[in-house]
Formats: structure tokens, C-alpha cells, sequence
């Protein structure tokens, strides 16, 4: 469950909401042409269990929002989301193999759009890091920890993944999804953080 305060039109709201509402509630508000201004959000999760490290929490009464068969196997690294036609790295950047082993790199935002545009993997070299809708796509619903389709993401980091939006309201910030819930949020650019990268379909 999630506590989150929003400041809409000066007054103060709080809202006790579950994870696929909040997530539902993101892609909806950043649908909105004044998307970033229109709400100050800020978020304290509470959870009774889990963690970075915790195991994957998944609630079948909730519709599955990324099905294994939505994914379009193209390599052994690469699939492509058939409802976007996102093509999407099995894997964050560092890790490999098809169980994606090992650890992610942990990039500053500056140093992830330069790595992210020097990238030439599966043939391909157009690879760059999500906007935050991109991201926010592959997000599971029914899951935590990580909200992710672990048979399409495999070995998934339960934490936070940088997007190529920056921050209006927060000097040298940028968003990022945390993917221990599969929800938004804002940081500053020197925070080391994994990433996953994206091209578009072809």
C-alpha cells in the first residue's frame, strides 16, 4: 500500500491507494499535455515486506498488464513489445546472458544518455534510454519487487531505472521508475542508477 500526497489547485490531498492503481493513476496523469507541472506528487512507500533484495511479490486477482506472449522473442537479448512496438534489452545494461547475470552498471543520468547512444548490440546500434511512458509500458501491475515479467526480464533489479526525461520543478533532476513498485519518481542527475535501453521498432 502507498501514502501519497498531491498538491492539486493549492489544497492538499492524501490518497491510501494500492500499487496498480498508483501505477494506473501515472500513466494516466502523464498522458496530459501539462503532465509534469500539474501535480506535485510525493511518494512514501510503505511495505510490510520486500525490499530491493526481496523476493517477487505477484497478486493474481489483478488483469496482467505485460503477458510473456504480448513479447516477441528477436534474439537471445532483444524482444519486442507487440503492443508498442518498443524493441527492449532483456536485460539491464551490464548484466548478460539469457538469465541475465551479473550486476548493472550504475550510470549518473549525463553518462547514461552518452553509454545509451554508444551502444551497438543484436545488430542494431539506435539504442537509447526510455521516456518515462516507455518505461512506465513494461511496468507489471500485479507484481512487486520486482513489477516487472521476470520470464522477459529476467534476474530484474528491484530498484530504480533511468528515463530520458528531466525534471521541470527539480534543478539538475531527472525521472526514473522504481521498479520494487513499478512507480515514477525524480532524482538528481549524479545519482548512479541502472538503466535499460530501447529502440524503436523497425
Amino acid at each position: 500500500m502507498v501514502f501519497i500526497t498531491t498538491t492539486v489547485h493549492g489544497g492538499n490531498r492524501l490518497l491510501k491507494i494500492s500499487f496498480p492503481m498508483l501505477k494506473k493513476y501515472f500513466r494516466h496523469l502523464l498522458r496530459k499535455p501539462n503532465r509534469r507541472a500539474m501535480v506535485a506528487a510525493t511518494l512514501t512507500m510503505l511495505c510490510a515486506s520486500g525490499g530491493v533484495f526481496g523476493q517477487q511479490s505477484c497478486d493474481e486477482s489483478v488483469p496482467e498488464w505485460t503477458p510473456t506472449d504480448q513479447f516477441e522473442s528477436l534474439t537471445a537479448d532483444t524482444v519486442r513489445d507487440t503492443r508498442t512496438g518498443l524493441i527492449w534489452m532483456r536485460c539491464e545494461l551490464g548484466k548478460t546472458g539469457k538469465n541475465c547475470d551479473g550486476v548493472p552498471e550504475y550510470l549518473s543520468w549525463d553518462e547514461a544518455i552518452e553509454k545509451s547512444s554508444q551502444i551497438s548490440a543484436a545488430g542494431a546500434s539506435a539504442w537509447r534510454l526510455p521516456n518515462i511512458q516507455e518505461l512506465l509500458s513494461i511496468a507489471e501491475d500485479r507484481c512487486i519487487f520486482p513489477a516487472l515479467n521476470t520470464k522477459v526480464f529476467p534476474n530484474a533489479e528491484s530498484g530504480p531505472v533511468w528515463t530520458s526525461w528531466l525534471s521541470d520543478d527539480i534543478a539538475n533532476g531527472a525521472w526514473f521508475v522504481h521498479f520494487g513498485e513499478g512507480i515514477p519518481g525524480v532524482q538528481f542527475k549524479g545519482e548512479k542508477t541502472a538503466i535499460r535501453l530501447v529502440r524503436d521498432g523497425s
